[in-house]
């Protein structure tokens, strides 16, 4: 008897663009979830330190570092990109699912449409800002 393996594994296949986007939709939207409970924990405590022991001083510094820096140059862009890819990808989940486009060469192309789309807006947003 062959020792073969149980399933298929990550490593036998090639990575397809459809499971790649998929997989990637699942992702940015547990993200975006995620986002919602820190950007709200870090509202609630920007406004609770001026009352706490901190000094004025600390306090600013501690907001222009934290949103102004961290906020503004790293975590804006990159939800902007989920937030766009997301909304793009699900709608393309959303024709899935009313039986649009389900052969292999429509997935493909509205794939690339998708990337294509995603990258041209987020590009434009970032440049807005």
């Amino acid at each position: 008897m062959k020792l073969r393996p149980m399933s298929p594994h990550l490593t036998i296949y090639k990575a397809q663009l459809s499971s790649t986007l998929s997989i990637f939709h699942r992702i940015s939207g547990v993200l975006l979830s995620l986002s919602i409970f820190f950007v709200s924990t870090s509202l609630f405590i920007s406004s609770i330190l001026p009352y706490l022991s901190f000094s004025f001083y600390c306090h600013s510094t501690l907001i222009q570092l934290f949103f102004f820096y961290l906020f503004v140059y790293i975590i804006v862009p990159f939800f902007i990109i989920l937030i766009v890819y997301h909304i793009f990808n699900g709608f393309r989940h959303l024709l899935w699912d009313f039986g649009f486009f389900l052969d292999i060469k429509s997935v493909y192309t509205t794939g690339k449409i998708v990337v294509a789309l995603t990258t041209i807006v987020s590009l434009f947003i970032l440049s807005i800002l």
